[in-house]
C-alpha cells in the first residue's frame, strides 16, 4: 500500500481485506495502523470502527449463504492440490514476487522436494480483486523455472481440472504465459 494513497482508497482497501477472511481486527489494525495511519488522515480509532461495521453486516450476511460457498469449493481444490505434490497458498504475499518467495521457502523446506510437482497461489492484490467482484487470477508452474513451457501447461492442467471439480469456472488458455482466471467466483469465506 503507498502511504499517498487517498483516503477513500484506504477505506476501500481495508473492507476489502476484512470481507477477505483471512485477518483478525488486530492484524487488520497492526496492518493498516503500521503502514498507513501515522502518514495520513486515518487514525486508528476509524479504522476500528471501519472493521467492527464491517465484521458484523459479515456476520450477518453469513447467515444467508449457502452451504457450500465458492471459497469452501476453493479451500478444497488447494487442499487437494496440496495433496498431489503442488505447494499450493492463499492470500501469498502482496504481489508475484512475494508469492514466489513465499512458494520457494516452502519448497525449500519440504521433507521430499521430489514429490513437488509443482505450485500454485494467488496473493493480496489478486484476493482484493476476487472480493470486489473482478474474479480471481491464480498463477502457477513447475518448481524448475527451467521446464515453465514444457511441464507448466501440464501443472496447469492439473489445476484446472481440480478447480472446475470443484464447480469453478476457469478461463485459461492453455500456456505458462498466462495465469488462469475464475471469473465468476463470489467470495464468501467463512
Amino acid at each position: 500500500m503507498s502511504n499517498t494513497m487517498p483516503e477513500y482508497q484506504i477505506v476501500s482497501e481495508l473492507r476489502s481485506l476484512v470481507r477477505s477472511g483471512f485477518y483478525t481486527k488486530q492484524e487488520l489494525l497492526d496492518m493498516f495502523c503500521n503502514e498507513i495511519c501515522e502518514s495520513c488522515n486515518v487514525v486508528p480509532e476509524d479504522v476500528s470502527t471501519i472493521i467492527d461495521s464491517d465484521m458484523e453486516s459479515i456476520k450477518a450476511e453469513k447467515t444467508t449463504w449457502p452451504a457450500v460457498t465458492d471459497c469452501d469449493r476453493l479451500d478444497l481444490a488447494f487442499s487437494v492440490l496440496n495433496s498431489v505434490g503442488m505447494i499450493s497458498l492463499q492470500n501469498a504475499g502482496c504481489t508475484q514476487s512475494d508469492a514466489y518467495g513465499d512458494i520457494q521457502d516452502l519448497y525449500n523446506k519440504h521433507p521430499n522436494q521430489d514429490s513437488v510437482i509443482g505450485y500454485c497461489f494467488y496473493h493480496r492484490q489478486d484476493l482484493e480483486r476476487a472480493v470486489r467482484g473482478m474474479g480471481l487470477y491464480v498463477a502457477f508452474g513447475p518448481m524448475d523455472a527451467k521446464l515453465e513451457d514444457t511441464e507448466g501447461p501440464k501443472i496447469g492442467e492439473v489445476i484446472r481440472e481440480t478447480l472446475e471439480k470443484q464447480g469453478l469456472e476457469v478461463e485459461w488458455d492453455g500456456t505458462f504465459n498466462t495465469r488462469m482466471l475464475l471469473p465468476t467466483i463470489t467470495w464468501k469465506k467463512r
